[in-house]
C-alpha cells in the first residue's frame, strides 16, 4: 500500500483528490494521514468527502475512514465503471474539484459518462465552472477527450445549491500537446456573473476595467444575472490568444467592494500579461495528473506550491518522468517524458 503524508507540500485537500486520481488509474491502494493538517479545520469537510465517496462509487472501491473530519483514509479500488452517476455535497464546497477528481479517471476509459453534480460552482478557494469550460476542457479537447459541461445553475458561497451536467466521450490514448508559446493577444473580453445584488454594483466593476485597462464594451453584453438560490458575483477577464484562452476571476464577498473586486481580477491579467507564460499558475496545477498520460511539454510561471506538490504526489504512484527546467524568474519548462 502507498503510504501518503497529507501534511506534506501544501497541506490540502489537492493530496486527496490528486491521490484518488491516481489510485484509480493505477489500481493501486493507498493510505493518507494527516489530511488537510495545514488547514485551519484539518480531515475531510463536506466537499472531500464527498469526492471520496465518488471515487468509491465509480471504481467500487473499499475504504475505512470516509467520514466528516477524519485524518486518515485507506483506498482499495476495484475496476472502474463508466455511466451515469449524481454527487450532491450539501453545501457550497465545490463540486467542481469533486469533478476534477474523476475526471481524470473518465476520460480514458472506453464508454462515455455523464455526471450531475451539485454544490459550489463558483468558490474562491476552487476553479470556477468557467475556468474549467473555457479554458482547462479546450486543451483536454487537444489530447482527444471531449468533454461538455452545461451550468443548470451557479452555486456562490455560502448559498451553494449550483447544478451542473456534465458529459464525458473518452479517449483510450490521448494525443501529445506542447504549449510552449504565448502567441498574440487578439482580445479581453470582460464578464460580470451576479445574482440577487443591485445592477449598480455591476456597473462599478465594468467601470473599472473599462478605465483600468482601457477597453470598449457594451456592459449589456458583459452582464449575466443567474438564478442562484442566494447572492453571488464574480468577475471574469477573458484573455484571448491565438495559442487558446486564458481567464482568471475577482471574487466578491460581503463588505469588498466591486471597485476592488474588479482590480483583483485586472491585476491578475496584468501580470499575466507581463510574465508571458502561456500556462499560468492554476492552468499548470490542473494539467499534471492529464499530461502525464497525453506526454509534451507546457511552458508555465513559476509553479506554485500545489503545483510542485501534486508532481510528487504523481511520483508516488507512476515512475513519472517529469522534467522540471527553471528556465529563469519567469518562465519554467514542464516535460512530460
Amino acid at each position: 500500500m502507498i503510504k501518503i503524508d497529507g501534511s506534506f507540500g501544501e497541506g490540502g485537500g489537492q493530496i486527496l483528490r490528486s491521490s484518488l486520481s491516481l489510485s484509480m488509474l493505477t489500481k493501486q491502494s493507498f493510505e493518507i494521514n494527516n489530511i488537510r493538517s495545514g488547514r485551519s479545520k484539518p480531515g475531510l469537510l463536506r466537499q472531500h468527502l464527498t469526492a471520496v465517496k465518488a471515487a468509491t462509487q465509480i471504481s467500487n472501491a473499499k475504504v475505512e475512514g470516509d467520514y466528516i473530519g477524519s485524518t486518515t483514509l485507506k483506498f482499495f479500488p476495484q475496476e472502474i465503471v463508466s455511466g451515469k452517476y449524481e454527487f450532491k455535497i450539501g453545501s457550497a464546497g465545490s463540486c467542481m474539484l469533486v469533478l476534477q477528481t474523476v475526471l481524470p479517471v473518465l476520460m480514458l476509459q472506453e464508454s462515455k459518462s455523464e455526471i450531475y453534480l451539485e454544490g459550489g460552482t463558483h468558490n474562491p478557494m476552487a476553479p470556477p465552472f468557467d475556468f474549467l469550460d473555457k479554458t482547462f476542457l479546450p486543451i483536454l479537447k487537444k489530447m482527444g477527450v471531449d468533454v461538455n459541461m452545461k451550468l443548470l445553475r451557479p452555486g456562490f458561497y455560502p448559498a451553494g445549491g449550483g447544478q451542473v451536467l456534465v458529459e464525458i466521450n473518452p479517449c483510450k490514448t490521448l494525443n501529445s500537446v506542447n504549449i510552449d508559446s504565448f502567441g498574440e493577444i487578439n482580445s479581453i473580453k470582460p464578464r460580470v456573473l451576479f445574482s440577487n445584488l443591485p445592477h449598480q454594483v455591476v456597473r462599478r466593476e465594468l467601470s473599472t476595467i473599462r478605465k483600468k485597462l482601457n477597453l470598449s464594451f457594451d456592459d449589456r453584453d458583459c452582464t449575466i444575472e443567474t438564478n442562484a438560490l442566494g447572492p453571488g458575483n464574480i468577475v471574469e477577464l477573458e484573455v484571448e490568444t491565438d495559442q487558446f484562452n486564458q481567464c482568471f476571476y475577482g471574487f466578491a464577498f460581503k463588505g469588498k467592494k466591486a471597485e476592488l473586486v474588479a482590480q483583483n481580477c485586472i491585476d491578475q491579467v496584468k501580470d499575466y500579461i507581463a510574465c508571458k507564460a502561456p500556462v499560468g499558475e492554476y492552468l499548470c496545477d490542473q494539467l499534471i495528473i492529464p499530461m502525464m498520460y497525453a506526454k509534451g511539454h507546457l511552458l508555465c510561471s513559476p509553479l506554485s506550491m500545489h503545483s510542485k506538490t501534486n508532481i510528487e504526489v504523481v511520483k508516488k504512484f507512476v515512475d513519472a518522468k517529469i522534467v522540471v527546467e527553471e528556465l529563469n524568474e519567469q518562465h519554467t519548462l514542464l516535460r512530460f517524458l
